[in-house]
């Protein structure tokens, strides 16, 4: 999916070798900024070990962002049901000097083809109320607010839904 002119941007697998990135982004942020990309699986601070496991679930793809071929962000699609024919988009994390440039939104679509290819006709995505950049994102994509939820922190969170393909 082209980005302006110039720009190429790639989901691929996410390697061991590739982790880096996200642990750098991560640096100098705060146990608020974890939890909004990644909700509470993941303990502040930010390990590698933390990561690894990640890679490991067997419901769950990790993929990583590309621009030109080089890692600008992460996206899994987890909790991923053949029977229910769905799956939820989480830990989604762009490089900070990459947001507010349309990359996420493509991004999404891409997850969106990959996920249709995959036979899921809908995908879930959870986000805080007061995340709005990535509300918009998620709009842009075509994720529609389902439910409001009264988080355990007291925050609200909002369920989003995209349809892949309309039910018979």
């Amino acid at each position: 999916m082209k980005i302006g002119e110039k720009d190429l941007l790639e989901l691929s697998p996410l390697s061991k070798e590739e982790l880096q990135p996200i642990l750098e982004w991560n640096r100098d942020t705060s146990p608020q900024f974890l939890c909004q990309w990644s909700g509470w699986s993941f303990q502040y601070p930010l390990t590698l070990e933390q990561l690894l496991k990640r890679l490991e679930l067997s419901d769950s793809c990790v993929l990583k962002i590309t621009l030109s071929g080089s890692l600008i962000g992460t996206v899994e699609l987890m909790r991923v049901s053949r029977e229910e024919h769905s799956a939820t988009v989480g830990h989604f994390l762009l490089d900070p000097s990459c947001t507010g440039r349309g990359y996420g939104t493509c991004a999404l679509e891409q997850v969106k083809a990959l996920a249709a290819g995959m036979g899921l006709e809908t995908l879930y995505l959870n986000v805080f109320s007061n995340n709005r950049p990535a509300i918009r994102c998620y709009e842009k994509a075509g994720f529609a607010l389902t439910e409001r939820l009264t988080l355990p922190d007291g925050q609200t969170g909002l369920r989003m839904r995209c349809l892949l393909r309309p039910k018979s």
